[in-house]
């Protein structure tokens, strides 16, 4: 009995950051002399996900660009039901069993491709150039496979009025906007896919997401006249759209944070009779993946910096970490099987010690909710700017000590 009140207690001990020497720079917390303990790893991308098709299973790519949205081509197209609401996998768990390929010349290996495509003025030097680029975008395609569909899906990414089935009013949470449907054709097989009578897959036709050069037969070439989702400026507070993500253009993960995690769950087999079962990263969905250095050393994260390896001066790309995630129903359902788990492993454990309650968030409302990775907006970068798998993370900005989890 006793060894089982001390495994109790492990459940419910929370997250305490080792305190270190600090000076207050312009309103900025920094290490004076002692080097943070969580920092003795160095820390880097271990990997990058792309969602072309909300809630569907990811890409994983070498480089990711950053556009007006995130990363080009992420959340850049939502499926919606007959009224025009966004469907996800917390009401249609099988969307989990959706998979997403990039097929054509500009997704090679090292994004090159991708980065060319990205560069929206040709000199009249590199009209060939253009040519080259103007025949591999009718090849570029968005392919989806179902195991309830035979045959595949192909939707090309260069957009023609006569293949699109109309506009389409699209609801995502709190944000309405007029966006295209793709054609009957795709409309059939995704409504197929999912079991869901009448579904379309819609297409974002604001600034970002898509590149622009995709989308010029049917969006407007006056920016200001676009769809824009802007992020929320309580937590956003320099700004920011994204595109049909569910409110933040950059979520990031550890993967030191998802393996303490994972320990709960396979001690919550022990206390609650739960299956124990493996919990992979990909139930919550990142953008990033970071390894090295302690878990939960995110929290303490305010504003980092992406780089490459071995690079001097300028270059990375700095992020401000807005806002804590909070976790809905996904994380437990199987990404492999899409069965949502009825014992709700996974939620049984973050709410031991990942519930705003626990973390003493300031926040009322968050009291009862749970988090996991963090939503990152790029502060510094060019859009067309790249993101790759080895970049090095440096924290550039720490939260306060002793400060209440937001």
């Amino acid at each position: 009995m006793l060894e089982k009140e001390k495994e109790r207690s492990a459940l419910k001990r929370t997250y305490h950051p080792a305190q270190e020497k600090r000076v207050h720079v312009k309103g900025v917390f920094v290490v004076a002399t002692k080097k943070m303990e969580e920092n003795k790893d160095e820390i880097t991308i271990s990997r990058l996900t792309i969602y072309p098709l909300k809630s569907c299973k990811g890409i994983d790519v070498k480089t990711a660009y950053v556009t007006e949205t995130g990363f080009a081509f992420d959340r850049s197209f939502c499926i919606v039901d007959k009224d025009g609401e966004f469907i996800s996998q917390r009401t249609v768990p099988e969307l989990a069993l959706v998979e997403t390929e990039f097929r054509g010349a500009f997704f090679d290996d090292d994004g090159s491709g991708l980065e060319r495509l990205l560069v929206t003025k040709i000199s009249e030097e590199e009209e060939e150039v253009e040519e080259d680029i103007q025949s591999k975008m009718k090849d570029a395609k968005l392919v989806l496979r179902s195991p309830n569909c035979a045959e595949e899906c192909e939707i090309p990414l260069l957009a023609r009025k006569e293949d699109l089935s109309g506009e389409v009013e699209c609801s995502v949470w709190d944000y309405c906007g007029v966006h295209v449907a793709e054609s009957d054709a795709v409309n059939d097989w995704i409504s197929r896919a999912i079991g869901v009578p009448g579904a379309k897959i819609v297409r974002w036709i604001g600034s970002g997401g898509i590149p622009e050069r995709f989308n010029e037969n049917i969006s407007t070439s006056d920016k200001n006249s676009r769809p824009k989702r802007p992020l929320d400026d309580r937590y956003a507070k320099s700004g920011g759209q994204t595109a049909f993500s569910d409110g933040y253009p950059v979520l990031l993960a550890h993967e030191s944070s998802l393996e303490d995690l994972q320990k709960r769950v396979i001690l919550g087999k022990e206390l609650f009779s739960l299956a124990g079962n493996e919990v992979k990263m990909n139930r919550f969905r990142p953008n990033v993946v970071v390894s090295g250095g302690k878990e939960w050393i995110e929290d303490k994260w305010s504003k980092i910096e992406t780089k490459q390896q071995h690079s001097h001066g300028g270059g990375g790309l700095t992020w401000d970490l807005v806002k804590p995630c909070s976790r809905c129903t996904i994380p437990d359902i199987n990404q492999e099987s899409g069965i949502f788990d009825k014992t709700r492993e996974v939620s049984r454990a973050l709410q031991k010690f990942r519930s705003g309650t626990v973390l003493n968030s300031q926040t009322k409302t968050w009291a009862n909710e749970v988090f996991f990775g963090w939503n990152m907006v790029v502060s510094t970068g060019e859009l067309g700017s790249k993101i790759s798998v080895g970049d090095v993370v440096t924290a550039k900005e720490l939260r306060p000590t002793g400060a209440a989890f937001m």
